[in-house]
C-alpha cells in the first residue's frame, strides 16, 4: 500500500539497503517498480534473496529487474540511476550516518529527485537533520510505521 500511496515515477530504481531475504524487493516489484536492488552484507542472506527473487519472478511474471548485491552498505557505491532508498532500520546510527553521506554525495554529482523510506525509524533524527532532505510524511499501514523523506527542492 505504501508504494501505491507514494506514486513513485515509473523510472524509479529502488534500493533496499540491508535487504535480508528480499521481501521489500518483491513487494516493490509487485507494486510496479521496474528495477529493484538489494544490498546485503550476509552471503547466506544474499543467496536466499536471489533465490526468492527468481522464484517470485517465475511465478508472478512481473516485469521487474532484480539484483542482489553482496556488500557492506558503507562501501556500496550509490549508482546514478538509484532514486528510492528503503531502510528497515537495518543498522545503527554510525552506519546510517555514512550511508546518508554516500547518498548525499551521489546526489551532488548526479542531481535527481530522491526518496528515502525508513521503516521503524529509530534514528530518524539523523535524517531529520540531513541537509538536502525534507520529511514528507509519516505513514502507518497494517500497524507498520514508515517515514518518507524527499530530496529538498524536488517535490
Amino acid at each position: 500500500r505504501l508504494f501505491r500511496a507514494l506514486a513513485l515515477p515509473n523510472d524509479s530504481v529502488l534500493v533496499d539497503l540491508g535487504c535480508g531475504k528480499a521481501r521489500v524487493l518483491l513487494v516493490a516489484a509487485q507494486a510496479g517498480v521496474r528495477v529493484v536492488r538489494g544490498v546485503e552484507f550476509s552471503p547466506e542472506l544474499c543467496r536466499i534473496a536471489r533465490r526468492n527473487c527468481a522464484i517470485f519472478a517465475q511465478k508472478t511474471g512481473v516485469a521487474a529487474t532484480f539484483e542482489v548485491v553482496e556488500a557492506d552498505v558503507v562501501d556500496y557505491a550509490i549508482r546514478p540511476d538509484e532514486s528510492v532508498f528503503f531502510l528497515y532500520n537495518p543498522f545503527d546510527g554510525a552506519v546510517l550516518r555514512q550511508v546518508l553521506a554516500n547518498i548525499s554525495a551521489s546526489q551532488r554529482v548526479h542531481p535527481r529527485p530522491l526518496w528515502i523510506i525508513y521503516r521503524n525509524a529509530v534514528h530518524s533524527a539523523l535524517l531529520d537533520g540531513a541537509a538536502g532532505f525534507v520529511r514528507l510524511r509519516d505513514y502507518v499501514f497494517g500497524g507498520l510505521d514508515f517515514v518518507v523523506y524527499h530530496s529538498a527542492g524536488s517535490q
